[in-house]
């Protein structure tokens, strides 16, 4: 990553665009567990798993 971002992106956004990749991980975790329980009660697991998955 450090590699395409170096050789795209602009110098001034280099670091954010490395906080970004970093914490997206993190990210998922957060909308995962802000859409699990509308969807798990109604739907089931596969449902999540192809919502989030999607």
């Amino acid at each position: 990553m450090v590699g395409l971002i170096a050789r795209y992106i602009d110098y001034q956004h280099r670091a954010k665009a490395m906080g970004l990749i970093g914490s997206g991980t993190s990210y998922g975790i957060f909308i995962n567990g802000l859409v699990l329980p509308w969807l798990l009660p109604d739907y089931g697991w596969r449902s999540v798993w192809f919502v989030l998955g999607v």
